[in-house]
């Protein structure tokens, strides 16, 4: 696991498994002592509904077979363990907007 893969996983803000896409750098991700790693949540974005101010959306590029909104508002911690599928990886592009969008949200 690393940063920017995107995953399936099981999270205590969603009722289902949705795509996340994995924040924490790699020294987190790969140190075995630590159990957690920060995410943002991602979801399919139904026909016809937009892009909010604070999301970046995913497609085929990254590996997810329906557009998808990343929501760059919201950063959650998720146990390592509660990531089931490997998914895909962000391309290069969106991980600036990406960063942009977190940036902009939380004010930093």
């Amino acid at each position: 696991m690393n940063r920017w893969d995107i995953f399936k996983a099981s999270t205590d803000a969603t009722p289902k498994p949705h795509p996340v896409v994995v924040l924490s750098p790699g020294s987190v991700c790969q140190n075995l002592s630590i159990k957690l790693v920060n995410v943002a949540l991602c979801s399919t974005v139904p026909a016809g509904e937009s892009l909010g101010p604070w999301e970046v959306g995913l497609d085929e590029a990254d590996g997810l077979a329906h557009l998808t909104r990343c929501q760059c508002h919201m950063v959650y911690a998720v146990s390592k363990s509660r990531l089931i599928e490997k998914l895909g990886r962000v391309s290069e592009y969106r991980r600036v907007e990406i960063r942009r969008k977190i940036r902009e949200a939380l004010d930093l």
